[in-house]
């Protein structure tokens, strides 16, 4: 993809490659904290 050898992609970049992958994304407004959940672990976003 282009932009990521030499570091950051610009948000528009970021974008149409995660569209042109599948990945949608939606903003949710008010959210302080992600936890993930695995079996063995706990990942905590803030």
């Amino acid at each position: 993809m282009p932009g990521i050898p030499g570091g950051r992609m610009n948000p528009r970049q970021l974008k149409a490659a995660m569209k042109r992958m599948g990945i949608e994304t939606e903003e949710i407004a008010g959210v302080e904290e992600i936890v993930i959940r695995t079996a063995t672990k706990e990942y905590v976003f803030k």
